[in-house]
């Protein structure tokens, strides 16, 4: 009867593999390009709340990876970051993981109004945001002052704009592209929304105010990082906060940690730690 056993063990552990016809693994945005598909992991077994009903004692998920540089578990620059940890990656979809342009046809290229930086597009059409990118900077150059009327950066904020925007803001960045980019535990406030206005700005040059503009976050449209709260920034790791902090991380009330994407609900991926909405 041993064998018998063995066999039952067996045939639930393959059903369990199994994905009906309406399962696609959405949520595996590790794995969103994978030609083949068939090493997908679907963890779409959510509890109520929103977390995921996980065994203490399973081995960690491993990276799936995907075929764009932020989302190949690859460290392509070479500086100790992954995919979503690095503050050089948008999204899964970012090709470029060594610098702050996505290399996506069409995307980052406004120059002075901006949507939704992160969406893959320029142009509010979609998300009903259109922000003069001065409102954001410390100093505004004075070939981006055109049409830059300063009183109107309060009004220019729709709540359209909010409501389509906020729930993808990568921890520690604003709706535009202002981010508190870090390199360990120094970090500045710099604009990346638009490489083409600063083209010479890279993570080396983070702390460099002639290559990377300072700015402010966007108060009503921002997921700001607390690493006081033990919160990472990008370009952080756990090692970066403070020691109270036990080398764990926190992602704020009712968002889920994670390692890698695979670990996220369907529809999220893994930013900066955190489970975050992924713009598809």
């Amino acid at each position: 009867m041993k064998w018998i056993h063995v066999m039952l063990i067996l045939a639930a552990f393959m059903a369990s593999g199994c994905k009906d016809e309406n399962n696609n693994n959405a949520n595996n945005i590790n794995n969103v390009n994978n030609d083949g598909g068939t090493d997908d992991i679907d963890n779409t077994d959510a509890d109520a709340d929103g977390g995921i009903d996980a065994d203490t004692d399973a081995e960690p998920p491993e990276c799936v990876p995907g075929l764009t540089e932020c989302s190949d578990c690859v460290d392509n620059d070479g500086n100790g970051l992954i995919d979503g940890f690095d503050p050089t990656c948008v999204s899964p979809d970012d090709r470029s993981e060594g610098d702050f342009t996505t290399e996506i046809p069409g995307d980052g290229t406004n120059t002075d109004w901006l949507d939704c930086w992160f969406d893959g597009n320029s142009g509010g059409g979609d998300d009903g945001c259109r922000v003069h990118i001065c409102c954001m900077l410390t100093d505004c150059p004075v070939e981006l002052q055109a049409h830059y009327v300063p009183e109107e950066c309060a009004t220019d904020l729709t709540t359209g704009c909010v409501d389509n925007c906020l729930e993808y803001v990568v921890p520690g960045c604003d709706c535009f592209g202002c981010c508190s980019i870090c390199v360990g535990s120094e970090c500045h406030d710099i604009f990346i929304g638009t490489p083409v206005n600063f083209p010479d700005c890279t993570l080396e040059r983070f702390d460099d105010p002639q290559y990377c503009a300072p700015c402010t976050l966007n108060e009503n449209c921002a997921n700001p990082c607390d690493p006081q709260n033990c919160e990472l920034c990008p370009g952080m790791t756990v090692d970066d906060l403070p020691p109270e902090c036990n080398q764990t991380s926190t992602c704020g009330e009712g968002v889920q940690e994670c390692t890698v994407s695979t670990e996220c609900p369907a529809t999220y991926y893994c930013a900066v730690g955190c489970c975050l909405a992924y713009v598809q």
